[in-house]
């Protein structure tokens, strides 16, 4: 996503800019502008395919003022797909995107929502955003990981939460039903947002978890083709609460580098 300097580059769904700023129409009911020469720090992105762009101020800097996250670009549904999907559903909104997840009894059981573009050979990173919306029992997790799709091995950093708390995991999967081992464990504290990262340099493969996705805390590293050699990544999740909860995914990004 690149920053919008140019004269008379468009943001749709974004308020004025500044005084002088020419101002017209709109597009399904919501204001466009055009940015004077130089301004800066302001971000377009897609909401899906077919759908209106949207405004997003940026966290530092620029014209778009101050915020406590990056930037964030919502995932949309129809780029992933499901294994073992059991009876989750998944809403597309405008500026997230929201699963609902009943329980589904003994652990483990996971449910691993694909994503449709292949993970591509070091160097590479996966970053994700979640909100938890009414998780109030045991045993609810929120993940993402790296999966090889050929022996449906995964590793998983995985946000859990219990009763006494909250941790943050990697676990390596032989199956979606079948843990091989937990290398690491994190007891962290409740946030707003919670950030989660897996970045592979070609050597080194690291894990890491963040309230604010700027400053991030090493969770776990081990060496590049342990385990797995993915060719896959998701959002994943699992329930074993007794009741049915949902989640938020507010950003989601694949990048072939290290961020």
């Amino acid at each position: 996503m690149d920053p919008i300097t140019t004269a008379g580059d468009l943001i749709v769904g974004a308020p004025p800019a500044t005084t002088g700023d020419l101002t017209s129409g709109t597009t399904t009911g919501v204001s466009t502008a055009r940015l004077a020469a130089g301004t800066s720090g302001y971000v377009l992105t897609s909401n899906g395919p077919g759908a209106v762009p949207s405004y997003q101020a940026p966290s530092s800097g620029g014209g778009g003022g101050g915020g406590i996250y990056p930037a964030l670009s919502k995932p949309v549904s129809s780029d992933f797909s499901w294994t073992n999907q059991l009876s989750n559903t998944v809403t597309d909104n405008s500026d997230r995107m929201t699963i609902s997840m009943p329980t589904n009894g003994t652990d483990p059981n996971y449910r691993l929502f694909i994503f449709g573009t292949a993970l591509p050979s070091p160097p590479y990173s996966i970053v994700a955003a979640f909100s938890m919306n009414d998780m109030n029992g045991s045993y609810d997790e929120l993940t993402i990981g790296i999966r090889d799709s050929s022996s449906g091995k995964f590793v998983d950093l995985n946000l859990n939460v219990v009763s006494n708390g909250i941790t943050v995991r990697t676990i390596r999967f032989n199956s979606v039903t079948s843990v091989s081992s937990v290398p690491s464990v994190t007891t962290i504290t409740a946030s707003t947002l919670y950030f989660l990262k897996i970045t592979d340099d070609g050597t080194t493969r690291k894990f890491y978890f963040s309230k604010d996705g700027k400053d991030w805390l090493l969770v776990q590293s081990e060496s590049t083709g342990t385990f797995i050699t993915p060719n896959q990544c998701y959002i994943g999740c699992a329930n074993f609460s007794g009741f049915t909860h949902a989640f938020s995914v507010w950003h989601w990004q694949m990048a072939n580098s290290v961020l």
